[in-house]
């Protein structure tokens, strides 16, 4: 799997990196967990399934010579992702509130499940002459051209000021601590986020606070120094941590880090079915 990063500066607070998973060799299946990033993903020849906690990719009738595309949602348990045929993929994997920044009306493509299909006509065109490329780098090349035209300014900041907050690893803020300096109040801040990240203030800390143990887990790479990342990433202690695990990986921490598999210095982490 490759994973690019953005090169143009004006992706680069937007947009976390590219990747490009080569034709798998027969059908494949793995376990994906909630993200704060939304990512976004092109296939040619193919058609997609979504239920509530199950996404399934497989080809279409031959020659069709179709794009389509799907986009995570801001899911809070574990989604499966099946791959029923070998399928090419390339996808952008957007920071918070990035995709804002490039879609004209971007509030249609924030859902709250697993996600959906993705049929904004132009990206899709775009995407057609991508997906059968086998140099990685040309490929971002096209694609951080189209982004680039595709860029608007969108006045975010009290939505970004509440992000960064959230984001703080040295104090857990409250809701009306984020209301507050967003100059909204708690109930207008939780539409926003609603409207913008298809989930609650609440939720998305919950999202935050499990991806921040993730990452450090990695980093020890110790399964014994599960309390001292519970305390790190702000649980309040080890059995709340390890009941927010079940409810997110449908595993215990120690058995999920045992199990996961990352790609690209832990920039993804999944878990093979």
């Amino acid at each position: 799997m490759d994973i690019i990063r953005p090169l143009h500066p004006l992706l680069q607070p937007y947009i976390d990196f590219f990747y490009f998973s080569p034709s798998i060799g027969g059908p494949a299946s793995y376990v994906a967990f909630p993200h704060v990033n939304t990512c976004l993903s092109f296939f040619r020849n193919c058609q997609i399934t979504i239920n509530e906690d199950e996404i399934e990719i497989g080809t279409t009738v031959a020659g069709n010579n179709n794009i389509c595309a799907f986009i995570t949602g801001r899911y809070t348990y574990p989604v499966y992702v099946r791959y029923s045929a070998p399928i090419q993929e390339i996808a952008i994997v957007f920071k918070p509130l990035g995709l804002q920044h490039f879609i004209d009306h971007p509030t249609r493509q924030v859902h709250s499940g697993a996600g959906a299909a993705f049929e904004e006509k132009n990206w899709l065109s775009m995407a057609a002459t991508l997906v059968d490329g086998n140099d990685a780098n040309y490929v971002v090349d096209q694609l951080e051209a189209f982004l680039v035209q595709q860029f608007r300014q969108t006045d975010l900041t009290a939505m970004y000021t509440a992000l960064l907050l959230l984001a703080d690893t040295e104090e857990d803020h409250t809701i009306n601590e984020l209301a507050k300096a967003s100059a909204m109040s708690r109930k207008t801040l939780e539409r926003h986020f609603l409207k913008e990240l298809g989930c609650t203030p609440a939720s998305y800390r919950r999202i935050l606070r499990f991806r921040r143990s993730v990452d450090l887990g990695l980093i020890k790479k110790e399964i014994g120094q599960l309390t001292a990342i519970a305390y790190d990433a702000q649980y309040y202690d080890q059995s709340y941590f390890i009941r927010e695990y079940k409810k997110l990986t449908h595993s215990n921490p120690k058995a999920f880090f045992e199990r996961i598999r990352t790609f690209e210095a832990n920039k993804i982490v999944w878990m093979p079915k």
